[in-house]
């Protein structure tokens, strides 16, 4: 049987960047301006031991330059492999700089992300970068953007909604 509306579509079809984006779509009010947001994505269910990846996706920037922030994790549960660059500021041929620290034994990650200084900024949304992690132990803990200090090209702040992801680890 089909569902009626677009939205029971959505909720009944698995997580993908693309219902994310509908749904995204579906909330906003008639007349009212897209908020700026930053998101982790990726398995809400792993077994102890495996290596999983999460994605950190923005959606709705304007003129992004720079994406400084932390990642906020229980390092009890997960191990922090390694984090790797997304495809969003280095478009349009951008030159980038990326980094990452960790900063042990407290669980979070020091995100270094702009664009060079020929970068004009970079609007829509799409992957800032990607994280790899190990699940160490059984529980459930939520992966958490913090700290973001994102700025236009101007070098306004530029506010965002952050979203976490909470992760169960299976035994």
């Amino acid at each position: 049987e089909q569902p009626e509306t677009a939205s029971e579509t959505v909720i009944a079809e698995p997580a993908t960047s693309t219902v994310t984006e509908e749904v995204i779509t579906e909330n906003q009010l008639p007349g009212q301006t897209p908020k700026p947001m930053v998101l982790i994505e990726g398995p809400q269910l792993v077994n102890q031991g495996d290596e999983f990846t999460l994605s950190l996706h923005v959606y709705e920037m304007n003129s992004l330059f720079s994406a400084p922030l932390y990642v906020q994790y229980d390092p009890q549960l997960f191990e922090f492999i390694g984090a790797a660059e997304g495809t969003f500021l280095n478009q349009e041929n951008a030159s980038t700089v990326f980094t990452h620290t960790v900063l042990n034994p407290g669980g979070r990650i020091i995100i270094g992300l702009k664009q060079g200084t020929d970068g004009q900024g970079i609007s829509g949304g799409g992957e800032l970068f990607s994280m790899q992690f190990k699940a160490k132990a059984v529980g459930k803990a939520e992966i958490m953007p913090t700290r973001t200090n994102f700025r236009n090209v101007e070098g306004e702040r530029v506010a965002v909604t952050s979203f976490g992801l909470m992760i169960e680890v299976a035994p």
